[in-house]
């Protein structure tokens, strides 16, 4: 997941940028080689018995043994994070129970990051392919400043900020910890974090996106297997460049203990972290409820907001309000619509959606930018793009059952800009499912979609 424009529809990744450097480490810490802070991030050892030198408190590090970013074979499926996505493909090793009673319904008592710079992006982040349906996390995003290059790692002109990021919660055991281990071509590494904890009771946070962990993680993690659930994504999706090696990895269970206001980590070269909160006990009336992962924030998300205490949500900006993660309206075209009624097709990405969609300007100015946006996925008429953002001249609540309606959709973010389209859409039913039928405006070519006419679990 990447912010590849100004306008972030907040899917985020931790990109780090990375440089080898001359090995001097005669000291310890902990019991871990020391080493400086100019070595963050670089390796030393043999191909597959690395070591990564990873930052701590007081600008130094410490060389951590046992990160492979060697080229793996024959890995298990990767298992899916409980947070869902599109291109996760297959189950969850964890399954989220009840933890012990919540005593307070405002249980975030700090700051996950300087909320004095730091600007809270709403829930229904839309950036296919990983998020062809909006997603259930929102996320805080750090300022962003101009690229000395004038294109910037994403190549929008800016550069992220990096900020220290806090547990808002005492946080034990980290539930899930998924990591994603990228080298590139030149040898550069980036470690890609992302966790889910109990908070309390039914409620699960979902912190993602974050680099140069605590070292109780780094410790707990030695001692924790993967479940055997590590994927090598290697010179798939264009992950890392070409040439790249990514191996991505699920642990559950991790046993670290961090307290309400401790070092998490630090936000990596990206434009913040993913941000959210599930209740296993409140799941969204969504049609085809059954597809989307189990527990997952797509269906089971709440406003993460609501749990800051009061004094910290007056604090926080967030100029476009708290965003949902689900719109089916029965009857209509808003929503999500599946070419693949099963949940190998959504992991596969064979739906699209008609959904409202809000993107906060990442330059620290919180501009906002509204639209209606149809979001394609993998399985699309020739007329439109793979995994493409267009923008909708109507508003899809207000395509009725049974007439075609004749549209604009200009392309707002994609591989490429192309010249608006005239697109015929009919809603309707068929058995147990209601249609979406996609055409030219005089209803030739039609690709249909589908989703069920029950909602909820």
């Amino acid at each position: 997941m990447s912010a590849t424009r100004r306008f972030a529809f907040f899917v985020i990744s931790s990109m780090v940028a990375l440089l080898f450097s001359p090995i001097s480490a005669h000291s310890a810490i902990n019991g871990y080689a020391e080493c400086s802070s100019n070595q963050v991030g670089t390796l030393r050892g043999p191909t597959g018995k690395t070591e990564v030198c990873i930052g701590i408190p007081g600008g130094k590090g410490v060389w951590i043994k046992g990160t492979s970013v060697a080229h793996h074979e024959n890995f298990n499926l990767g298992k899916s994070f409980s947070g869902g996505g599109q291109n996760n493909n297959s189950s969850q090793p964890f399954v989220m129970k009840t933890g012990p009673a919540c005593t307070s319904t405002t249980p975030f008592t700090v700051a996950p990051m300087d909320l004095s710079t730091a600007t809270f992006s709403p829930m229904g982040n839309i950036n296919p392919p990983g998020h062809i349906t909006p997603s259930g996390h929102g996320g805080f995003g750090t300022p962003a400043s101009k690229a000395a290059d004038g294109r910037g790692p994403f190549g929008n002109g800016l550069v992220p900020g990096v900020t220290t990021l806090y547990a808002p919660t005492k946080i034990a055991p980290i539930s899930e910890l998924r990591l994603n281990t990228v080298t590139d071509s030149k040898g550069k590494v980036t470690r890609d974090f992302s966790i889910l904890f109990n908070i309390c009771g039914p409620l699960y946070g979902e912190i993602g996106h974050f680099s140069q962990v605590n070292l109780k993680i780094e410790n707990a993690l030695k001692n924790v297997k993967s479940e055997q659930n590590c994927q090598d994504y290697s010179q798939k999706n264009g992950v890392g460049g070409q040439g790249a090696k990514s191996i991505f990895c699920i642990y559950a269970n991790v046993p670290a203990a961090i307290a309400a206001g401790e070092k998490l980590g630090m936000t990596g070269d990206a434009f913040g972290v993913d941000f959210g909160v599930i209740d296993i006990t409140k799941p969204h009336k969504a049609a085809s409820f059954s597809i989307y992962p189990p527990q997952g924030d797509e269906t089971y998300s709440i406003c993460p907001l609501d749990l800051f205490t009061p004094a910290l949500r007056a604090k926080i900006s967030a100029p476009a309000g708290c965003g949902q993660s689900t719109y089916d309206a029965a009857g209509t075209a808003l929503g999500a619509w599946f070419k693949d009624v099963s949940q190998q097709g959504f992991l596969q990405g064979k739906m699209i959606s008609l959904v409202p969609s809000v993107a906060v300007q990442v330059d620290g100015s919180n501009q906002i930018q509204r639209q209606f946006s149809l979001v394609t996925g993998m399985s699309v008429p020739s007329t439109l793009q793979q995994a493409t953002i267009y923008k909708l001249s109507v508003d899809p609540s207000t395509i009725k059952s049974g007439k075609l309606v004749c549209v604009t959709v200009s392309v707002s973010h994609g591989p490429q800009q192309t010249p608006d389209i005239q697109l015929g859409i009919t809603v309707g039913t068929k058995g147990n499912f209601e249609t979406l039928a996609l055409s030219d405006c005089s209803g030739k070519g039609t690709f249909v979609y589908q989703r069920s006419k029950k909602y909820g679990p």
